[in-house]
């Protein structure tokens, strides 16, 4: 009996032990949309992260210098982070001012700038204008 639920034991941390690693990986990206600034210097875009069956996938708005990828395993924080999103646009009324649209969506971040590049963010879901997270 307890060969038996020694070999049991062993069998079910094996199994969870390559279920843990499969998981450890970043998720991957699935660029949406990019939109460049008016000054030729930086894009707004936007990101589907990959996820598991159990959970929305999130969207996820990035600033960065015209042309750059999104990987998967990148360090700088997204200015605007949310679920359930229908449709999700990003305007340059101006460049240093970036507007993102939403048509649906919980949110989760919404950054008032991005750190790295000072562009004011203002995000509006369904027409209406959503407050900036406090910093």
């Amino acid at each position: 009996m307890q060969l038996w639920l020694m070999a049991k034991c062993t069998e079910y941390l094996q199994v969870l032990l390559l279920v843990s690693l499969y998981g450890c990986g970043p998720m991957p990206v699935d660029e949406k949309s990019r939109r460049t600034d008016p000054s030729g210097k930086l894009d707004a875009i936007v990101v589907e992260r990959g996820s598991d069956a159990t959970v929305a996938t999130p969207t996820q708005v990035f600033i960065a210098p015209k042309g750059q990828t999104i990987p998967p395993d990148i360090k700088s924080k997204p200015v605007m982070t949310a679920d359930h999103v229908e449709k999700a646009e990003v305007i340059w009324p101006s460049a240093g001012r970036l507007r993102i649209e939403l048509k649906g969506g919980r949110i989760f971040r919404h950054a008032p700038s991005d750190e790295s590049t000072g562009v004011v963010v203002e995000l509006r879901v369904d027409g209406k204008i959503h407050r900036p997270d406090a910093p």
